[in-house]
């Protein structure tokens, strides 16, 4: 399908910032679902695979670093020019956590188009999921959002509070990206 081709995700994410709310209420098939995976893995709907694809992987630690994309953006952008940077096109700042302290690095991808408070509840109920399927307990979270996916970090871990949710008890760290709080 067009959203598991990296061209097709960020045409997709461009028209989705733009009118993904339309097409989100259309129910379109272009309007990507909430979908996370591990590094160098395929985007997973269903936390339980991305748990088990962690596992098979041998990258599953107790501390979890999500990657939440911008407006217009997919979960590709956090290895936007890579290659420049590090001299390896698949490197990124999750790969780098890993390698230098042990994250396992997650990348959400996501339709900007909706509001970002749906968009924080889908992520707090994927999380409350995932804590629980994941194959080692885990001890750490960190949410890091660049721009509106920063905001979206905030308001899934307000709504996780607000539900009760067990994967609030080890997030640790919310970092926004010129997240813009104030507006």
């Amino acid at each position: 399908s067009v959203h598991d081709v990296p061209r097709g995700r960020f045409v997709l994410g461009a028209v989705n910032g733009v009118l993904g709310d339309h097409i989100a209420e259309a129910q379109s098939s272009l309007a990507p679902q909430m979908r996370m995976r591990v590094h160098g893995g395929r985007l997973r709907h269903v936390p339980a695979n991305l748990a088990a694809d962690a596992a098979e992987a041998g990258t599953a630690t107790g501390k979890l670093a999500v990657f939440i994309h911008g407006l217009c953006e997919t979960d590709l952008c956090w290895s936007f020019a890579a290659e420049k940077r590090w001299g390896d096109r698949t490197c990124t700042y999750g790969s780098r956590l890993r390698d230098d302290d042990g994250w396992t690095a997650l990348y959400l991808n996501f339709n900007t188009g909706v509001h970002v408070s749906a968009n924080g509840l889908e992520l707090a109920e994927q999380l409350e999921e995932l804590v629980r399927l994941w194959p080692v307990k885990v001890t750490e979270i960190a949410l890091i959002g660049h721009s509106l996916g920063g905001l979206v970090a905030r308001s899934a871990a307000h709504q996780g509070h607000a539900l009760g949710h067990e994967w609030i008890g080890p997030l640790r760290h919310i970092v926004g990206l010129g997240a813009p709080h104030l507006g």
